[in-house]
């Protein structure tokens, strides 16, 4: 039977838009600053979907000025 880890399960629950649900998935679940490129490469990926303001919202409030730098630095790269 496949498990998730917990990157993947936050991962998951931000893609369907549980918010609420991955709160505090940077302190409480993954609490590892290793992960952080891993979690914002894959979070990059949905930047195509309908809800990308909410999910940039929430990966503000996560990840604060970290989310904030690696976005501007790549959406330079899609500009």
């Amino acid at each position: 039977m496949p498990v998730a880890s917990h990157v993947r399960a936050c991962l998951d629950l931000i893609e369907q838009g549980f918010f609420a649900d991955a709160q505090g998935m940077r302190d409480n679940f993954i609490s590892n600053d290793a992960f952080d490129q891993v979690v914002m490469d894959h979070i990059w990926l949905l930047r195509n979907r309908s809800n990308w303001p909410q999910i940039s919202n929430f990966m503000g409030h996560e990840y604060l000025g970290k989310w904030l730098d690696y976005a501007l630095s790549h959406q330079e790269k899609v500009e």
